[in-house]
């Protein structure tokens, strides 16, 4: 089953076009259009010295184009942590995939971290330009029954702040198979870690490996793309995949502190890879040869690279 929660504060596209400001916000979200939403109701929350509901008044249009609007929160002098609560009709399962995302800026000329237990740390750039916010993870058996999303702002300012919001959507799918674009990636995946044996990696059986082994993709010239390798969030090493010379692309899961030595060398068609924000070490010689490769985007959480990570990549 997949369930789909696409919830927006931007309103833009959905809830504008004369519909004013008088109507609260509860109003415009319950008579907005979301695609596929399973969900009948949900709740957004502010805990800044004190609770309240995020209403109409915090609705206001975007500076950067008149036909939007967005979420606006302006933080009182010196918060020592302000909350932005999500509340779900429907609790999360284990093994359920996140898929969540959202814009955001701040008038602060200095970056934002927003931490969440549920998704992980983000963080908002200074300076007033949007930028989004992703994540995409497997719920945890810890996280079974959770029914509340909660993003803590953390932040070193001594001064009020206005954050902006807008384009927030949560898609949450149930246990369900993993579509693999490429064929030799799924039998070899299915191989190892069918565990129920139906024939299919589910999104659940992917998400408690924790290790992969050299032999198990080392060498295999005959894949081309591993971009499902994300929904594997129970891995925090990535290794073993030199010599995958027709290897296109690759994204990384989010739960990856260390990419291994040698993990992608000999990778010569290999031309995206997708590294999140969690690796903090790249060791030696990482990407060898990687000679397609030609541009790269290192993480804000990285704190070492080692001997030439990057040698050969032309």
């Amino acid at each position: 089953m997949k369930c789909t929660l696409h919830y927006c504060l931007l309103l833009a596209g959905l809830l504008l076009a004369g519909n004013g400001f008088a109507q609260t916000l509860e109003e415009r979200i319950v008579n907005g259009d979301f695609e596929g939403s399973d969900y009948s109701s949900f709740a957004i929350n502010v805990k800044d010295e004190g609770s309240r509901d995020l209403d109409a008044n915090d609705i206001v249009v975007d500076d950067d184009d008149a036909n939007n609007h967005c979420a606006r929160i302006t933080f009182t002098a010196n918060p020592t942590s302000t909350e932005f609560i999500i509340r779900l009709t429907e609790p999360f399962s284990k093994g359920d995939m996140i898929q969540f995302s959202m814009r955001a800026k701040t008038s602060s000329s200095r970056d934002a971290n927003l931490t969440s237990e549920e998704l992980g740390r983000f963080t908002v750039k200074g300076g007033g330009e949007w930028n989004t916010c992703t994540y995409s993870g497997t719920v945890g058996a810890e996280k079974n029954g959770c029914q509340t999303i909660t993003l803590r702002f953390n932040r070193p300012s001594s001064k009020s702040d206005v954050f902006h919001f807008d384009d927030i959507s949560l898609k949450v799918m149930k246990d369900a198979p993993i579509e693999f674009a490429d064929a030799k990636v799924k039998e070899i995946c299915v191989n190892f870690w069918d565990t129920n044996r139906d024939g299919e990696l589910s999104l659940y059986e992917a998400a408690v490996v924790t290790e992969i082994y050299d032999y198990m993709f080392t060498w295999k010239t005959d894949i081309t793309s591993f971009d499902e390798l994300q929904y594997f969030v129970g891995l925090e090493k990535v290794r073993g995949f030199w010599g995958c010379s027709n290897l296109t692309s690759i994204v990384l899961p989010n739960s990856v502190k260390t990419i291994e030595s040698e993990a992608f060398s000999g990778c010569t068609s290999l031309k995206s890879v997708v590294i999140p924000n969690s690796v903090e070490y790249i060791n030696s010689e990482a990407f060898k040869d990687c000679s397609s490769l030609t541009s790269i985007e290192l993480p804000n959480s990285l704190l070492e690279l080692y001997n030439s990570p990057f040698g050969g990549c032309i």
